[in-house]
């Protein structure tokens, strides 16, 4: 990738198409480091690592990887001494994965990386699980898992989408002005058709 001056944040969307991108996005730590950029980004791989709590060492062959994919690219900017700081960034907003049930192919690397999505907002919840990081309770809650499942008519599956549309929408416009003041949160959510065994009830 070609190393370019410091840009305005996309507003475009990166869409996820290929199979090698959803192949790269299945690892957990590949799926982080994009969505914390997405976040934060432009950004340093020191900042990068100590916002999600590791050591940029253990970053810089995935970040080599995402490279390669079209789904991280270096931008500089004035550092220390004339030499330019090298930060990372996506390069459209949101990221945005393309579901193509039509084609055999992605069925099964889609699968591997919602399981990757579920499995890290497993870990995050367990982390956060702490009475010095949980709110649990009123508009400020910041740690919450459910599961429900009912028969939706049509147009109630409409307004489900439409709810959820609307927090992707909030949640993929966060500003770095925020981000100073924020609290950097993630949302993992599967919505799909439940199996039923036997006849549907009337």
């Amino acid at each position: 990738m070609s190393t370019t001056r410091s840009a305005p944040r996309s507003t475009t969307p990166l869409l996820v198409t290929s199979l090698a991108q959803i192949r790269g996005l299945a690892s957990p730590a590949r799926q982080e480091i994009v969505d914390a950029v997405a976040a934060m980004g432009p950004v340093s791989v020191a900042v990068l690592a100590r916002s999600l709590g590791r050591t940029p060492n253990a970053f810089y062959f995935h970040i080599r990887k995402l490279e390669s994919l079209g789904l991280l690219v270096r931008r500089s900017e004035g550092g220390t001494r004339g030499r330019p700081s090298v930060l990372y960034d996506v390069p459209g907003r949101p990221v945005t994965m393309v579901y193509q049930p039509g084609q055999s192919r992605t069925k099964v690397p889609m699968g591997k990386l919602v399981r990757s999505m579920v499995s890290t907002a497993a870990r995050n919840f367990a982390r956060g699980y702490r009475p010095e990081i949980a709110v649990v309770r009123g508009y400020e809650r910041n740690l919450w898992a459910a599961r429900s499942k009912r028969w939706l008519s049509p147009r109630e599956l409409r307004e489900v989408n439409k709810h959820l549309r609307a927090l992707m929408s909030l949640l993929n416009s966060t500003s770095r002005a925020t981000a100073r003041k924020g609290q950097l949160m993630e949302l993992t959510f599967v919505l799909a058709p439940a199996p039923v065994q036997g006849a549907r009830k009337k």
